[in-house]
């Protein structure tokens, strides 16, 4: 039996965080999901570590003689919604127009092997079955790896965005199925795939509950702009209750707007909706090599959940991970306030690399700005990126944190007290 190579988490913490049927009972459940996933046989059932929104599972699956050859003996993932009742969760077929886009565009996603859309299955939740992604998450490897083993991990990745930013859209906005793969409860890779227009997504606007966003609607907005028009709807939602909270801080969000409007240099940035992956962390990359002495590469990209199309410069924040500057066990430490957020680092902090991690960045740099930005001449292309990277672009993706998100408790107003704080620094010396 083949034996599943990435570290497997048992611990029971999620079972009470998450209030959900414990790991030893439930473990029966996707054993008699062999009866719905066309007469297959599952075994080794596996507790892996899951997520916010998913709890996972694996399983080595065996679907019976008489069904393709190809189809037998399968290693793979039981994605769980944790609150599959929680109306801002994602619906099963979004995933699953989600990794078929993605996969058809060359990207390393799962593939996607069957789903049942609704509750009535013996594990009585929605769930979707994905292959296997055989290999070692890159968060495990990455800092123990040599200078050149973590070059090669650059160029996958660098390749990586260029696939990534290479599926456009006419509008911004969550990626979510259409109408014909909604209707669908079932399917599993054994049935038909049915026609492409089956399988295709579309974009829904980011109001609570979102719509689809019409595709001949022209959406040739500035970044800013569209950052301005979802504040705008924040705005709207807010009630009588929050009005005095809520309202002044949007104001004052939109003041900062307006100021950066008014900066030329913020007028330059492109209008291409592009996909963005917005976990697109170590955790999140898989890697394989086939011989011992062979490098580590890029070979699986996990948890599309949530996939955005944004305009290009929101999704460029830069990969600090590859140079090690917000992470626990990186060689400097991480400021008071960043939260997480690369975006909110000083830009002194980049200054202080030094050896390896200075020569990562700067390889990661140069490598985007030649292969991703399609700008002929190569100076301007790096000072693009750079500008998307650590200039200008910062500040546009600090706002687009509370236009996606909106205002919502103390930690907030703490974020935008900096921001306005830190914008007036910075105008100041300039």
């Amino acid at each position: 039996m083949t034996t599943l190579s990435r570290t497997i988490t048992a611990s029971s913490t999620p079972t009470a965080r998450y209030s959900q049927e414990p790991f030893e009972t439930f473990q029966d459940k996707i054993v008699a999901l062999s009866n719905v996933l066309r007469r297959s046989a599952i075994e080794d059932v596996r507790r892996m570590k899951g997520g916010s929104f998913n709890r996972v599972i694996s399983a080595r699956v065996t679907w019976a003689s008489g069904d393709a050859s190809t189809a037998r003996g399968k290693d793979v993932i039981f994605r769980i919604p944790r609150d599959p009742e929680n109306s801002d969760n994602e619906v099963i077929q979004d995933q699953a127009a989600v990794l078929h886009l993605v996969r058809k565009h060359g990207i390393f996603a799962p593939e996607l092997l069957a789903f049942h859309a609704t509750s009535a299955n013996p594990i009585s939740t929605p769930y979707t079955v994905q292959q296997y992604v055989h290999g070692t998450a890159l968060d495990v490897l990455y800092d123990h790896m040599s200078l050149p083993e973590k070059l090669i991990i650059v160029d996958d990745l660098v390749q990586l965005l260029r696939n990534i930013e290479g599926i456009k859209f006419s509008a911004p906005g969550f990626l979510k199925c259409g109408p014909a793969l909604k209707r669908l409860e079932r399917w599993c890779f054994l049935d038909e795939q049915g026609p492409e227009e089956q399988w295709a997504t579309e974009i829904h606007d980011f109001r609570r509950p979102s719509v689809a966003v019409p595709s001949s609607d022209d959406f040739q907005h500035s970044p800013l702009s569209f950052i301005q028009a979802q504040l705008d709807a924040w705005q709207a939602e807010v009630t009588e209750k929050e009005i005095s909270f809520k309202q002044k801080l949007f104001g004052r969000l939109q003041q900062l707007c307006s100021e950066i409007q008014a900066d030329t240099r913020f007028q330059s940035h492109k209008t291409d909706y592009v996909l963005h992956h917005w976990d697109l962390e170590p955790r999140n990359l898989i890697v394989q090599r086939t011989q011992p002495t062979d490098p580590w590469r890029i070979c699986g990209v996990l948890d599309w959940h949530g996939a955005l199309s944004l305009p290009t410069v929101i999704g460029r924040q830069p990969p600090v991970w590859l140079w090690n500057v917000t992470y626990s066990h990186s060689s400097l430490i991480r400021p008071d306030g960043v939260d997480g957020d690369a975006d909110s680092l000083p830009l002194g902090h980049y200054s202080e690399l030094t050896g390896d991690p200075c020569r990562v960045k700067e390889y990661f740099e140069s490598s985007f700005a030649e292969q991703v930005m399609h700008i002929d001449d190569t100076t301007t292309s790096k000072q693009t990126y750079m500008d998307e990277a650590y200039g200008t672009g910062r500040w546009l993706r600090r706002l687009w944190r509370f236009a996606r998100y909106g205002v919502n408790d103390q930690n907030d107003v703490e974020r935008l007290e900096r921001l306005e704080l830190e914008w007036s620094q910075h105008i100041s010396a300039i």
